[in-house]
């Protein structure tokens, strides 16, 4: 699977044509053609913990949005979202044990604000969706007017 070969082999150049599939989908679903105005005002990135950073290198996220800063001009902020805590790695947990590994993980970055704003947030994979509900339910309580959720893949996982 390409995420994972980017992920874990460090293979970058899957990066750019990922970013651009991911960015097609945001097209089809967040631009209004006719408007030529996007529905969302911010981009944000699924975070890594400072940990898991280092020692990736790079948040493999983070470098499938080059096309939505390039291509479209839209505003993506890396730093919006923080984990303050690290957590177990999601992959190998079962859905309640991923549920639980997120909870209070996540704060927004210091001296950031969303109140008011459509954000995109963007992860590579979906699986349970607790990363996700864990970040959109943060940017909701701070204020966010909507989040929406973006992701490369599935994978389906028994319950």
């Amino acid at each position: 699977m390409a995420v994972r070969a980017l992920k874990y082999r460090d293979k970058r150049a899957l990066a750019p044509p990922i970013g651009r599939l991911l960015f097609a989908r945001a097209v089809m679903t967040h631009l209004d053609v006719d408007e030529k105005r996007w529905d969302i005002d911010l981009v944000v990135p699924v975070p890594l913990h400072t940990k898991r950073l280092r020692h990736r290198g790079f948040n493999q996220v983070s470098l499938l949005l080059s096309p939505f800063e390039a291509e479209a001009g839209l505003q993506v902020d890396h730093r919006l979202l923080r984990r303050k805590r690290a957590t177990s790695s999601q992959a190998g947990l079962t859905r309640k044990g991923r549920l639980k590994n997120v909870v209070g993980a996540f704060e927004l970055g210091r001296g950031k604000a969303v109140r008011g704003k459509r954000i995109l947030l963007v992860d590579d994979v979906l699986t349970t969706g607790s990363t996700l509900g864990a970040c959109a339910a943060l940017l909701k309580r701070r204020g966010a007017r909507s989040v929406s959720a973006l992701v490369f893949s599935r994978r389906d996982m028994p319950v």
